[in-house]
Parts: structure tokens; sequence; C-alpha cells
């Protein structure tokens, strides 16, 4: 199991993170809006995607930087490479 932990403008996440943490995240995203935020993953183990569907949401609405650890992982290289605005499906 897993944990969110949050400090301010920093989200850090340790272990393997599950859908349970969606409500909580969201919350706390939604009073720190608009700030740059820190998602820290130098911890996690791994993340369920719903976690990466919230955070990319707030990437594409305001400012995000992201620190992982020294193994590249699946989630990483989503969030470094994923963006709404280049995905047209019209």
């Amino acid at each position: 199991m897993g944990s969110i932990i949050y400090e301010d403008n920093r989200v850090k996440f340790e272990g393997v993170i599950n859908e349970n943490e969606i409500s909580p995240m969201r919350e706390h995203l939604n009073l720190v809006a608009p700030n740059v935020i820190d998602f820290d993953f130098v911890e996690c183990k791994d993340l369920h995607t719903s976690i990466l569907q919230v955070i990319v949401a707030y990437k594409e609405l305001y400012e995000a930087k992201f620190n992982f650890g020294q193994e590249p992982s699946t989630y990483q290289k989503m969030l470094e490479g994923f963006y709404l605005s280049d995905n047209d499906t019209n």
C-alpha cells in the first residue's frame, strides 16, 4: 500500500498508489490551483491510471513539475509525453 503526502504545492507519492486516493488528491489540487505543483515520484513504486488522469488534467490546466526516481517508469513516460492538446479527436 502507498500514500500521498500533501505539502502546500508539493505532492509526494510513496509506495503503490491505488484509486482510493483520487478524491483526496483532487480536493487538494482544487485548493491549491492555479499554483505550480511539484509532483514527487521518487519513492513511488506504481500508481493507478485514474491518478494519472487527475495529474494530466491538472498539467493541462496549470503548470506542473515532476521529480522522478532513477529508474524510468511507464507513468513517467506518459506524464512527460502526454498533452491533451496534441490529441485531436475531431
